[in-house]
């Protein structure tokens, strides 16, 4: 990448607001979300993994998630989840909703 080269407006305003402590690394999958809202309304959603740093993932839902839910991620069919935490954000983004989602620690066995 080209250190020098331009960068977008809209690019600029986004690195702006970021409030993230760790870097971003690009990714690419799909799992089936359950999340569950602080009255204990149990949902379903797909799931498309977007982002990940240490401590989050961006993830695009296929319906809105509200903020503080829990969210567990299972993928390839597993029957245990590949990764929990919370609804840090939900944003509308087209026909589907991008989802910061503030990961639980995960312990070695």
């Amino acid at each position: 990448m080209d250190r020098l080269a331009p960068i977008s407006f809209q690019d600029a305003r986004e690195a702006e607001h970021d409030r993230r402590a760790e870097m971003r690394q690009a990714t690419r999958g799909h799992a089936i979300a359950t999340i569950t809202t602080d009255d204990g309304d149990v949902r379903l959603a797909r799931a498309e993994l977007v982002d990940a740093s240490i401590q989050g993932l961006g993830v695009r839902l296929s319906q809105a998630a509200p903020t503080g839910s829990r969210i567990k991620l299972y993928f390839h069919g597993e029957v245990t989840p590949g990764r929990t935490g919370t609804i840090a954000r939900c944003d509308a983004s087209g026909n589907a909703w991008a989802v910061g989602v503030a990961c639980d620690l995960q312990l070695a066995a």
